[in-house]
């Protein structure tokens, strides 16, 4: 693949001096290579050593105020000169992707973002819990969107209707980013609605789908990602996934039929649940995507009712 060899790597971090090392020292194999070439790092007032820790490697920090992970892209794609942007999360890691075979994935002109799956590298009950529905999640939604009933009702759900790619890990083509407005429609969102998590990786993937791209998934390698740690841990994240997306769909003035779908079809979890733990002896998963399921709903009606 000699003529697709520019691409930038874009890290935003906040507070990640425990898992900062991890993420770069994958990516220097590719750097000392020359397949990537450069890293971007834009810091949100980081009050740990994760400056000091990244600051040992080839990479170039920026500061942003504070204002979210798109606002902190948004701000790297000004300085950005690949031809194509690998956005990776502080605490996630390569593990034995070769990018190179990623991005041939983008030999075919239409293609416009690429996901990278991931997996969990811990070994506790929660982290085991969590890395299997990510499995079944790559194996059997994703890998049957379009074919299966199911697979279709949950893309309509998680992807408001669109094809997607999310997580941790994603390239996109500089002229998709284009096209798209890159993370710029996800900026006005922070001004009218500061401090939600916002799925900004799907409304990526649908505004590219919408310009004529896809948004497809690498069939080679993974990324590492460490899912949260506790219950606590865990509510608190899908709380603010929840206040985040019903942020999305009333700005977006969704109809009813489709918020219906979104916060119905979770209530369906339990099901899923007992199906999970069967799957793969798992008793955890009795509560684990219910609680997640059930903390979502109550960031969603936390921001419906209060607006």
């Amino acid at each position: 693949m000699e003529n697709i060899m520019s691409l930038s790597i874009v890290i935003c971090t906040r507070n990640s001096a425990s898992t900062i090392k991890d993420c770069l020292d994958s990516l220097m194999p590719a750097y000392r290579s020359s397949l990537i070439r450069e890293i971007i790092i834009v810091d949100a007032q980081s009050t740990d050593a994760t400056c000091r820790i990244a600051g040992d490697y080839p990479v170039r920090i920026y500061f942003e105020p504070g204002k979210g992970v798109y606002f902190g892209y948004q701000y790297a794609l000004g300085m950005a000169s690949g031809e194509y942007v690998l956005f990776l999360d502080s605490d996630a890691y390569l593990d034995n992707t070769s990018l190179t075979s990623v991005l041939n994935t983008f030999t075919d002109p239409e293609v416009g973002l690429v996901g990278v799956y991931s997996f969990s590298p811990d070994k506790s009950r929660l982290g085991r819990c969590a890395g299997q529905w990510w499995d079944y999640h790559r194996m059997r939604l994703l890998a049957h969107s379009s074919s299966s009933l199911f697979g279709r009702l949950y893309h309509r759900v998680v992807g408001f209707g669109a094809v997607y790619t999310s997580g941790p890990c994603f390239i996109a083509s500089r002229q998709c980013l284009e096209a798209t407005g890159g993370f710029a429609p996800e900026l006005y969102l922070y001004y009218l609605h500061p401090k939600l998590a916002y799925p900004g990786d799907i409304m990526l993937s649908k505004r590219a789908v919408k310009a004529g791209y896809k948004a497809v998934w690498a069939n080679c390698g993974r990324v590492g990602h460490y899912p949260p740690a506790n219950a606590l841990e865990l509510w608190r994240q899908r709380v603010n996934w929840g206040r985040g997306d019903a942020a999305y769909l009333k700005i977006c003035r969704t109809g009813f039929t489709k918020r219906a779908t979104c916060v119905l079809s979770r209530l369906g979890s339990p099901f899923m649940a007992f199906y999970l733990a069967f799957r793969y002896r798992n008793p955890v998963h009795l509560w684990y995507l219910p609680l997640a399921q059930l903390a979502w709903l109550g960031g969603y009606f936390n921001f419906r009712l209060k607006r």
